[in-house]
């Protein structure tokens, strides 16, 4: 889809600890958000290649013009109506989808002394092994 960038990336599930333990370790935390990132601007499509990556997949080949991804939603939207069902997504989703989004962690990195671990593909790496291992220790056979 579109040409849209996007720094919200993501780092790995061990930042969101991190997060956790810094701001509970901090007093200036209290109240405050941060932005867990490595503050480096990347599009959509690094994003998208970095997580099929990390899945062992080659990243999409296919590109379709934001307008014609708003128009498809559109009508597939219509035509669910129709049938009087609803949507599985809609012009919202696609929206917050090709928005252009860039977030700093120069709070976070400045106030609370976090530095990144991961860049984008090790972090993206680094999560999919962290949820297969917790499938398979949810997904394990009882012992008899």
């Amino acid at each position: 889809m579109g040409s849209t960038l996007l720094t919200a990336s993501r780092v790995s599930l061990g930042s969101e600890t991190v997060h956790q333990v810094l701001t509970a370790k901090h007093s200036r935390a209290l109240g405050w958000a941060f932005n867990v990132t490595d503050s480096v601007v990347r599009t959509m499509r690094e994003i998208v290649s970095a997580m099929r990556g990390a899945i062992g997949r080659h990243p999409p080949r296919l590109r379709f013009p934001t307008g014609t991804v708003r128009a498809a939603v559109w009508l597939a939207v219509r035509g669910y109506r129709l049938a009087r069902r609803t949507a599985p997504i809609g012009p919202g989703a696609i929206s917050k989808l090709l928005e252009d989004l860039a977030v700093s962690g120069a709070r976070i990195m400045r106030e609370l002394g976090f530095v990144p671990k991961f860049d984008l593909e090790t972090g993206w790496r680094a999560t999919v092994a962290e949820l297969s291992d917790a499938h398979a220790a949810t997904t394990r056979p009882e012992s008899q």
